[in-house]
C-alpha cells in the first residue's frame, strides 16, 4: 500500500511541476488603431500595417510606436508579469525542486495588455 501511495505521488508530482515550462515562450498581441487605415505600426523594432496580430516575447517589455502622416506619432511600452503558472511552480518548488525550471522560462510571465487600440491624435 505504501509503494502504491508514492508511486501516485510521484506521478501527481510529475503532473503539476515546471507547468511554466510547458507554456508556450510567446503570445499573441492584437492591434487595432483609430485612425482605421493607413496607420505604420514598430513593435519591438519591427514593421507592421495596423490592424496587425503579433506574437512577442511573453517575458520581454513590448515597444509599439504608430506613424501615419497628418497625425502625432504613438509610442508606448507594454510591461509583463508572473503569470498563475509561475505561483504554482513556485509552490511546487517548496514540495521538491524540479519546478524551479519553469520559473526561469518564459512561460511563467504574461504581457500586461493583449489587446492594444493604438489612437493617433491629428496634428
Amino acid at each position: 500500500m505504501k509503494i502504491l501511495r508514492m508511486g501516485l505521488s510521484i506521478i501527481f508530482l510529475s503532473q503539476i511541476i515546471a507547468c511554466s515550462a510547458l507554456q508556450p515562450f510567446t503570445q499573441p498581441v492584437n492591434f487595432t488603431c483609430e485612425p482605421k487605415e493607413g496607420v505604420s505600426l514598430v513593435i519591438n523594432g519591427k514593421k507592421y500595417n495596423c490592424p496587425a496580430t503579433v506574437e512577442v516575447d511573453r517575458n520581454q517589455f513590448l515597444s509599439v510606436e504608430g506613424y501615419k502622416d497628418g497625425y502625432l506619432p504613438y509610442q508606448r511600452t507594454i510591461s509583463y508579469h508572473h503569470n498563475a503558472t509561475f505561483w504554482l511552480d513556485l509552490i511546487g518548488t517548496c514540495i521538491c525542486l524540479i519546478p524551479v525550471i519553469g520559473l526561469m522560462t518564459p512561460g511563467s510571465y504574461d504581457l500586461d495588455e493583449t489587446d492594444v487600440l493604438v489612437t493617433l491624435p491629428a496634428k
